[in-house]
C-alpha cells in the first residue's frame, strides 16, 4: 500500500492574513519614513534657495550701496495711475543678474511699468510671468504663474510668475498697503536700505522669509499670492511681507509656509535660520516700542536686544 503525500498549492487565510498584516506593518513604519525625507530634502532646499538670494542681495549691495527697494512706485494711488515709468517692479526683478538670470533681466525695460497698454508694458509683463525655481519653496503646493488682479481692478496683469519669498517690511502695520508708511524692515515703496542702517546687526535683522500659498475661504481670489517680478497695482503685499502676525497664523498676508510647525528666514548676514510658529511674538497697541522677539527681528533699528531665537 503506498501513501500518496499532497503538496499545498496555496495559502491558507490564517497565513494570507499574517502576511497581509505584516506588509501593512512594514508599510506603516517606511511610508512616513520617506516622506520625512522627502520633507527633509524639500527643506533643505528651501534653505539653499533662500542663501543663494541672501547672496544676490548681498552682491547687489556691493554694487549699489543699499539693498534694492521693496518695490518702486512713483504714485500712492491704488491702483497707481498714470502707469509711468519705474512702477511696480520688485525686489526680486532687481537681483536677477546675480542670480544667474541675465537674459531674463535684460528683457525688462526698467523705465516702463510692469503692465500697461503700451509695448514696452506689455513685454514686460511677458517676462515677469517666467517661472523661476529659485523663488518657490519645492513643500509648497501653490501654482508656478497666477493671472494677478484677476481682471478685478483697472490693472491686469496676466500669469505673472509666482514667490514663496518676501522681503521684510518690518513689524509696523501698514497704512495704505504699504504705499505711503516707510517700513521699520529693509524692504518697502522706494526704500535703499544701507548695511550701515542695521543697527541691531545684521545676524538678528530678518531680510526676507517664507510665506505659503493660500486660500481665502471664498476661494477666490488668493490670500498670501505673491510674486517675484514685483505688484502691477501697488499692493505691497505682493512683495513684502510683516511680522504683525504670528508665523503660519490665520493672516493671509503673513509669513508661513507649509513646513512643519515654522518656516525659514534669510537674515541680512546671509544665514537662514527655521522659526519657530510658537516663536515669542505680540506688539502692544499702546506701546509701539514694546515687541516680542519675532517683532523684534523686523525691526532693523530699534536697539532691543532680541534674545534667544
Amino acid at each position: 500500500m503506498h501513501l500518496t503525500l499532497r503538496r499545498r498549492t496555496a495559502f491558507t487565510l490564517i497565513e494570507l492574513m499574517v502576511v497581509i498584516a505584516i506588509v501593512g506593518l512594514l508599510a506603516s513604519l517606511v511610508v512616513p519614513a520617506v516622506q520625512r525625507a522627502r520633507e527633509s530634502a524639500r527643506r533643505a532646499s528651501c534653505t539653499n534657495n533662500l542663501k543663494q538670494i541672501g547672496l544676490a542681495l548681498q552682491n547687489y549691495h556691493g554694487s549699489h550701496n543699499v539693498f534694492p527697494s521693496g518695490w518702486v512706485e512713483n504714485d500712492e494711488a491704488y491702483p497707481p495711475a498714470p502707469r509711468t515709468a519705474n512702477n511696480g517692479f520688485g525686489w526680486g526683478a532687481m537681483i536677477l543678474p546675480d542670480l544667474g538670470e541675465q537674459i531674463l533681466h535684460g528683457r525688462l525695460n526698467f523705465n516702463a511699468g510692469i503692465s500697461g497698454s503700451n509695448g514696452a508694458a506689455r513685454a514686460n509683463e511677458r517676462a515677469i510671468g517666467s517661472k523661476l525655481k529659485i523663488f518657490r519653496c519645492p513643500s509648497d503646493v501653490g501654482p508656478d504663474t497666477w493671472n494677478n488682479m484677476h481682471g478685478g481692478g483697472s490693472v491686469l496683469c496676466a500669469d505673472q510668475g509666482t514667490s514663496n519669498y518676501l522681503g521684510s517690511f518690518g513689524p509696523n502695520h501698514w497704512e495704505g498697503d504699504g504705499r505711503s508708511l516707510p517700513g521699520d524692515g529693509v524692504f518697502f515703496r522706494n526704500s535703499a536700505i544701507a548695511f550701515r542702517e542695521l543697527r541691531d546687526g545684521d545676524s538678528v535683522t530678518l531680510m526676507a522669509g517664507e510665506r505659503a500659498w493660500k486660500k481665502v475661504p471664498s476661494g477666490d481670489p488668493p490670500g498670501g499670492d505673491s510674486y517675484w517680478g514685483g505688484t502691477p497695482d501697488n499692493q505691497g503685499a505682493d512683495v513684502v511681507s510683516t511680522t504683525i502676525a504670528r508665523i503660519n497664523s490665520d493672516g493671509h498676508s503673513g509669513y508661513g509656509s507649509l513646513h512643519s510647525h515654522g518656516a525659514m528666514f534669510l537674515f541680512c548676514d546671509g544665514s537662514v535660520k527655521f522659526l519657530n510658529e510658537n516663536i515669542d511674538s505680540f506688539r502692544d497697541p499702546n506701546d509701539p516700542a514694546r515687541l516680542g522677539t519675532f517683532q523684534k527681528l523686523a525691526h532693523r533699528s530699534d536697539g532691543q536686544n532680541p534674545g534667544d531665537f
